[in-house]
């Protein structure tokens, strides 16, 4: 439950990958002028049973050979993944939010008034991808306020069907790169899945 504060104009250096395996919050602090920012020249990535992770108010920058903001490699279970006011900088060659590992879970994924671009494109991956022999889960997805671009596809989960997926007062543009997927479910899709007041813009 730490709550981490970084000073508003700051740049943080996470200089290897890092494991989350408690709950944490990580957030820019009070004051005005440009968010703190976050240099990752390697992912996060999470194992055990976690209540929550929280990211607000940041830039997530590549900071040198990053190629996601997190990778799950471990078994795991995250309730909560809460990310909002955050803009992304820099080239990711693979995908934001990665489950890899069989057993790994996310309950609840929650994208807020954010900014992500450049994603997955050298890769083929998607911005939100979960495989691992169709056992890797992000269960319901709710994404609101955002603007994607630059990007591969955009959700793809390998053989299950999640509970939820709701888009609501989003744009999309420059997206699906050669012949790539928007969502991808090879399973069947979420029986509560909407799409509402997005905008979708130019495709590659």
């Amino acid at each position: 439950g730490a709550v981490v504060l970084l000073a508003r104009g700051g740049s943080y250096t996470i200089p290897s990958a890092y494991t989350f395996d408690k709950s944490v919050s990580i957030m820019s602090g009070l004051g005005f002028g440009n968010p703190a920012t976050l240099a990752l020249s390697n992912n996060f990535d999470a194992t055990g049973n976690i209540d929550s992770l929280n990211f607000s108010d940041l830039t997530i920058a590549n900071g040198g050979g990053s190629s996601y903001f997190m990778n799950i490699g471990h078994v795991t279970v995250i309730g909560k993944v809460n990310i909002e006011n955050c803009t992304t900088e820099g080239v990711f060659n693979n995908s934001f939010i990665r489950l890899k590992q069989a057993g790994a879970e996310i309950t609840n994924l929650n994208i807020n008034n954010c900014i992500i671009d450049s994603f997955g494109i050298a890769a083929k991956y998607a911005v939100i991808y979960a495989n691992a022999s169709s056992s890797a889960l992000i269960d319901n997805i709710e994404i609101d306020n955002s603007t994607f671009y630059s990007f591969y596809y955009f959700i793809r989960q390998d053989g299950i069907t999640g509970t939820s997926l709701n888009i609501n007062n989003c744009t999309f543009n420059d997206m699906i790169n050669n012949s790539g997927y928007f969502i991808n479910y090879s399973g069947t899709f979420p029986a509560a899945f909407n799409i509402t007041h997005t905008i979708f813009g130019s495709t590659i």
